[in-house]
């Protein structure tokens, strides 16, 4: 799941909220979006020409998120990172859906270096075999851990676990990732992920990848981020560019004013 970064440095701006993406990375922060605020994140995937995954063509994913905020430590997530369209090296399309919260315990305090700690259920299944494959689904829990280092260091920290339903098996997947990301700017945030994935059923597919690139906060409402990535173990090693940006559709003003 690709998960992703968090612009930690605005998280104590004043109101009106401003745009923080959890993308481009697969390790996920502690934020939550404002309560009654909408947040879109859509991104690309592009798997280089020549890697050692790809046979003959670019293998390309679209992961996407629908972030709602449900009260200040509490969002809706919807798709959740996953690709909701994708085309593998075979031309063959697919995609999946997942649906999720995150849930902040505590909440982080400028100039503390006291960490912030949350959790991240979800369900998952195929967008387009829901219909006549309901057997291929998925649920999962993501622990997170942020921890401020300096004013402008940060490092989040995600484990993670996934349990199958594939007609009649149960396959395990854990994964792990950590990110650090530079926050000294509140518009340029550069960051680096290593992470990897453990599926215990099939040990030979055990997949360790790293990321690094840069997230730019160009208005309160937008952001762009672009990335390189590597998978350095099976079936790779493969390379790829992940790119895409960040939208606050509603920043859940009005929302809040009408519920007070």
């Amino acid at each position: 799941m690709p998960a992703s970064f968090v612009a930690l440095a605005l998280l104590f701006a004043p109101a009106p909220p401003t745009v923080a993406t959890d993308a481009p990375d697969q390790t996920n922060g502690t934020f939550t979006v404002a309560p009654g605020a909408w947040q879109a994140e859509l991104g690309l995937d592009a798997t280089l020409p020549g890697s050692g995954a790809v046979e003959r063509q670019v293998s390309l994913h679209l992961p996407t998120t629908l972030r709602v905020g449900l009260s200040p430590r509490v969002e809706l997530r919807l798709f959740d990172g996953e690709p909701l369209w994708r085309v593998d090296p075979n031309d063959r399309v697919g995609g999946d859906t997942a649906f999720g919260f995150k849930i902040r315990f505590n909440d982080l305090h400028e100039g503390s270096r006291r960490p912030s700690f949350g959790i991240q259920p979800y369900v998952s299944f195929p967008t387009l075999r829901v219909l006549h494959d309901l057997e291929s689904a998925a649920l999962g829990t993501v622990l997170l851990w942020t921890q401020p280092v300096t004013r402008w260091l940060v490092f989040d920290a995600n484990l993670g676990l996934e349990l199958g339903i594939d007609r009649g098996a149960m396959p395990l997947w854990t994964f792990a990732a950590i990110s650090a990301q530079i926050t000294a700017s509140q518009r340029w945030i550069p960051y680096a992920e290593l992470y990897t994935d453990v599926p215990w059923q099939r040990a030979d597919t055990l997949e360790l990848g790293c990321d690094a690139g840069l997230v730019v906060v160009a208005t309160r409402r937008l952001a762009f981020d672009v990335a390189g990535r590597a998978t350095l173990l099976a079936p790779g090693p493969d390379y790829g560019i992940i790119a895409g940006l960040a939208v606050l559709l509603a920043d859940g003003r009005r929302w809040r004013r009408h519920r007070r």
